[in-house]
């Protein structure tokens, strides 16, 4: 909707964290409609209805809007004149009139609106203070990325239990002030798939079966778009192995930012946990899983799930719930998977890791460069050879795994120049569907 005299110009802004202390301090202004005039007004072009997708933005980016007073003219806009700020600090007046939008939560089209007034509000200026000058709506995919909190509804009675301003309806926790959504890595519908290798830092027989397993994170998020817990779902597929190996899982926190972890498997003895429930002495939050795979395929000896010939065990799921002392900012979700890793042979040092992730506090650094390692600890290279190649996977999705010592790079035809070329060329070399990606009889089929 358009309600003006003027053809003023509509932007936005991005920061993170804080605002910018003046409007000067804003680094980019983008337009979104240089002239947002109607056919209806001003012998604009726009028509109701009409929009823009203006691009993705990263875990907690706060978006900002400005119009640009009657900027347009003759198949251009000018930046010198007035701009009024949906950010009110950068607009002109007394603190009792600088405000120039009003935001509304529209909960049945799951959108919210936006109105402007364009010109100043102080007396003598002009404004009607109708607010209508220019009217767009806002929507996100997904529509949880924008917090509903302390936006008024457009529509009246609206349930909302809790008080959270998530309607019940769209909400996942209707009786839980402290949760609203959750969202999902990979996704909802995916899991992901870690598979190591156990005799690092040799390769041994580099069949990177030595455990494999499935994961999936939930992260409960707040009205506001704090993580408040995670709760992270493992589920054991192969152990390859003829040693005895645990999981563990670091996240990019201080050990202090989490309340409580529940859901572990510790019988080892090996693994010393803080009062909160994470591994003691580490500087950021390590949770271990389980400290010996043994004990969630129901103590099954030699080699689990790798031999076609063999039998089918199946593992046990482990379910880690873990509270945060204080809602976590949104960014945290964004560096999922964080920093998974093996335990080998229950050596609390033998850390074995993603490619070029950091070891956590407890891991002997001295393994380092020994056999077949090539890592460099002062450049941020991490258990990588010299040929590249990793001793720990990360697959999206599920993850056909070679049997027992069938190399990786026979198993899978393409592996060695992938990793050779650090991912830039067969980057799909795990697709088990491509024609020339693999030697099919050298690959595990569950019974």
């Amino acid at each position: 909707h358009e309600g003006a005299n003027y053809k003023n110009s509509f932007g936005y802004y991005t920061y993170s964290g804080t605002p910018p202390a003046t409007a000067d301090d804003i680094d980019t202004v983008h337009i979104i409609f240089p002239n947002a005039s109607t056919t209806l007004y001003n012998h604009g072009n726009m028509q109701m209805g009409d929009k823009v997708k203006i691009g993705r933005f990263p875990a907690g980016t706060s978006i900002g809007f400005v119009l640009l007073q009657d900027a347009y003219k003759d198949g251009y806009f000018k930046t010198s004149g007035n701009k009024f700020y949906s950010d009110e600090q950068y607009n002109p007046e007394d603190l009792g009139l600088k405000r120039h939008n009003v935001l509304l939560n529209n909960v049945s089209q799951k959108t919210f609106l936006i109105g402007f007034e364009d010109i100043d509000r102080r007396p003598g200026r002009g404004s009607d203070q109708d607010f209508n000058d220019l009217v767009v709506y806002a929507q996100s995919n997904p529509v949880t990325a924008i917090s509903p909190k302390d936006i008024p509804f457009l529509e009246e009675n609206i349930p909302d239990r809790d008080g959270d301003d998530v309607p019940d309806d769209q909400d996942k926790y209707p009786d839980d002030e402290k949760r609203a959504y959750d969202r999902y890595y990979p996704s909802e519908s995916v899991w992901g798939t870690l598979a190591f290798e156990d005799l690092w830092p040799n390769e041994g027989d580099y069949d990177l079966n030595d455990l494999v397993v499935s994961y999936r994170y939930k992260f409960a998020m707040s009205s506001t778009n704090g993580v408040v817990d995670l709760t992270t779902e493992f589920l054991p597929l192969a152990a390859g192995a003829t040693m005895n190996n645990g999981f563990g899982l670091q996240l990019p926190v201080d050990p202090s930012a989490v309340s409580s972890v529940s859901g572990f498997d510790l019988s080892a003895g090996y693994i010393k946990l803080a009062p909160n429930g994470v591994e003691s002495s580490q500087s950021k939050a390590v949770v271990i899983a389980f400290d010996n795979h043994r004990s969630v395929f129901g103590n099954t000896d030699g080699a689990i799930n790798t031999l076609n010939s063999g039998p089918t065990i199946n593992g046990k799921p482990i379910t880690l719930s873990i509270l945060f002392s204080t809602p976590l900012p949104d960014e945290f979700t964004a560096t999922a998977p964080f920093n998974p890793f093996m335990i080998s042979d229950l050596n609390r040092g033998r850390e074995v890791h993603l490619v070029n992730r950091a070891p956590t506090s407890l891991a002997d650094n001295s393994l380092f460069k020994r056999g077949a390692d090539d890592s460099d600890p002062g450049t941020g290279r991490y258990y990588l050879t010299e040929q590249n190649r990793p001793f720990a996977l990360d697959i999206y999705g599920p993850f056909q795994y070679p049997t027992e010592r069938s190399p990786i790079t026979n198993a899978y035809l393409n592996f060695a120049e992938w990793a050779l070329s650090g991912g830039t060329k067969y980057k799909t070399w795990y697709d088990v569907t491509v024609d020339g990606n693999t030697d099919k009889s050298l690959l595990y089929n569950p019974r």
